[in-house]
Order: C-alpha cells, then sequence, then structure tokens
C-alpha cells in the first residue's frame, strides 16, 4: 500500500477500524455470523470465535495472571456463550456480552483458587 491509496480511496477501514482493500475479503457481520450460530452452523460460532478469542484471552491473561487458566476460562466462556446462543439478540454487539461472561468466568476462577488456597493441603487436592 502506497499513502496516496488512502487519498484515492483504494484503502477503506473495516469495521473493527482495521485498513483494508477493496476487493479483499472482509468476515460476514458479526449479526449474521450470530444467526447462523443460533441456526446451528458451526463455522459460524468458530469464526465468532476467531473473531474474540484473542482479545478474550488477554482479558482473561490480565485477570488472572495466569496463562494456562486464561486458556481454562476461555474455553468455559465460549462453552456458556455456546450454551447461551438462543438468548443472546443478534442486534447488539456481541464484544460486551463476551466480556461480561469471561469476567464472570474469570472471577469465579479465582474464588476457586483462592477457596483452595485457604483449604488444608491434604483438602485442596
Amino acid at each position: 500500500m502506497s499513502p496516496n491509496d488512502w487519498a484515492q480511496g483504494r484503502v477503506t477501514l473495516s469495521e473493527r477500524g482495521e485498513l483494508q482493500s477493496p476487493g479483499a475479503p472482509t468476515a460476514p457481520p458479526e449479526g449474521a455470523l450470530l444467526r447462523r450460530s443460533q441456526g446451528g452452523e458451526r463455522e459460524a460460532f468458530r469464526l465468532l470465535y476467531e473473531q474474540h478469542a484473542p482479545d478474550l484471552l488477554r482479558f482473561l491473561r490480565r485477570l488472572l495472571g495466569d496463562a494456562s487458566a486464561a486458556e481454562d476460562a476461555l474455553q468455559e466462556t465460549f462453552l456458556r456463550v455456546h450454551g447461551a446462543l438462543a438468548a443472546i439478540d443478534p442486534e447488539r454487539p456481541l464484544r460486551p456480552y463476551l466480556l461480561r461472561v469471561a469476567r464472570n468466568v474469570g472471577i469465579a476462577a479465582l474464588r476457586r483458587a483462592k477457596g483452595a488456597h485457604d483449604l488444608p493441603p491434604a483438602m485442596a487436592d
């Protein structure tokens, strides 16, 4: 891309604010993916996962302070989201909902970890 590409309209911003060239493949809108996921299309849910997992994993790593626990919490987050697909409004942004679920999963993991440290060693296992 040259600096003139932007000025000449050969480069635009995607919905996520990323530079893209016209004709470049774009992801379907999030609401459409959510509706397809609600209809049972596994590929649509995989695309939603791919779009949101990196940001959620970073969030969970900061919250939990442990990469392995964050990965477990990410999987739990998407399991919960998958189980609640029917209740999610495809007309509303998905990211705030995902962050709330991830936060709740992360807090539950922190509570479990704290509780395990408060138990006598024989009971912590």
